[in-house]
């Protein structure tokens, strides 16, 4: 199957379709060579993009895994046939359909036991902070369209390869670049929302408040201007965090911006992969218990989807997503836990997040 890529931001402009592939290439990147790895992929991507800034060299980051015992994550680069500029056509919207589960890994009560268990990393100080995340694969039910439509302050990206699809409705941009600005976004901390205008907004305003959100909010906003002051030139000014209200979830939300990158913002936004928001602090360890617990590959949920051309660039995080292979489903939701979270809350986070999934899916659990 020729991949295809539709791909659509908060912004029109930013809408397009891109068909096939003449040329592509990937690379296992090491987390603690990101550069040294990357680069030679990154250099030749470069020259197959024309001169004109007339196309755009698409780009996937799964989520990290393990070869050879060492962390690191697959890249995959390539130019397309063709590009179809404006916004994709909305699917009609689907019925609620019935999926039926076919297994939750790891089980509700596997969860709630690990989440306990990290209490002893937290107070030796190995760790400040893990997101662990739960899969539930169900069957696709034959009638179901995959989810298109946008509410104007996500990015909503429909990925299909020979081996896997991937759709999902994301909030987090990981870096965007226009010349020698670019912008990140540190999201994290969560919270539902509610038909009740008052009690939605209490819900926000408890959210903004929150000293365990806030907490794990920093550890993500500290990982992203790290990197962005060892390469750019300029940082802008520390902001305050925001709420992004999005359909039956709110998050905490700091935008951060540099000027003048000294690398390639796509080696930039390598170095930022996986970010606390999705992995955990320190990195390596978050990564080793995440992985012990969960026993299953991310791939795309947390990784990253996008494109770049000569001056400009977008890579989106793979969130509120649910990734296809064959007749089934994967749905993949995850909570941050830091000193302080409660296993049942952060297990209820993760229960939030996944029906907010399936409804914006058109899907129900049979």
């Amino acid at each position: 199957m020729r991949p295809r890529l539709h791909f659509g931001g908060p912004a029109a402009a930013e809408a397009f379709v891109a068909h096939g592939s003449r040329w592509s290439a990937q690379t296992w990147v090491r987390l603690k060579a990101v550069q040294n790895d990357l680069n030679p992929l990154l250099l030749e991507a470069i020259r197959q993009l024309p001169a004109d800034d007339s196309s755009r060299m698409l780009v996937t980051f799964d989520f990290p895994d393990q070869r050879d015992g060492e962390p690191g994550f697959q890249a995959k680069l390539w130019l397309p046939e063709s590009i179809d500029v404006g916004p994709m056509a909305e699917a009609s919207p689907n019925p609620s359909l019935a999926a039926t589960a076919r297994g939750l890994q790891p089980t509700d009560d596997e969860m709630l036991q690990s989440i306990s268990s990290l209490a002893p990393l937290f107070a030796q100080g190995k760790l400040d902070k893990v997101v662990l995340a739960q899969r539930l694969r169900t069957e696709s039910p034959p009638a179901w369209l995959q989810p298109t439509g946008g509410d104007g302050l996500v990015w909503t990206m429909s990925l299909q390869e020979s081996d896997r699809a991937f759709y999902a409705k994301s909030p987090e941009a990981l870096l965007r670049w226009q010349g020698e600005a670019v912008e990140s976004m540190a999201l994290a901390g969560t919270t539902g929302r509610s038909s009740d205008p008052e009690e939605d907004a209490r819900m926000g305003q408890g959210l903004l408040g929150s000293e365990k959100d806030r907490r794990e909010h920093m550890s993500v906003v500290d990982h992203i201007r790290q990197h962005l002051e060892h390469h750019c030139e300029q940082i802008g000014p520390a902001q305050a965090p925001e709420l992004i209200q999005l359909p039956g979830l709110q998050h905490l939300c700091t935008r951060l911006h540099g000027q003048g990158p000294k690398i390639h913002p796509l080696l930039l936004a390598a170095m930022l992969h996986p970010t606390p928001a999705l992995c955990g602090q320190p990195r390596l360890e978050a990564l080793r218990v995440l992985q012990s617990v969960e026993r299953f590959p991310r791939g795309l949920y947390g990784g990253v989807i996008g494109w770049f051309s000569r001056s400009s660039g977008a890579l989106i995080v793979g969130l509120r997503a649910i990734q296809q292979r064959g007749d089934h489903l994967e749905l993949i939701a995850g909570a941050g836990c830091v000193p302080g979270s409660r296993p049942r809350q952060e297990l209820a986070e993760i229960h939030l997040k996944r029906e907010s999934i399936l409804a914006e899916s058109g899907l129900h659990l049979a």
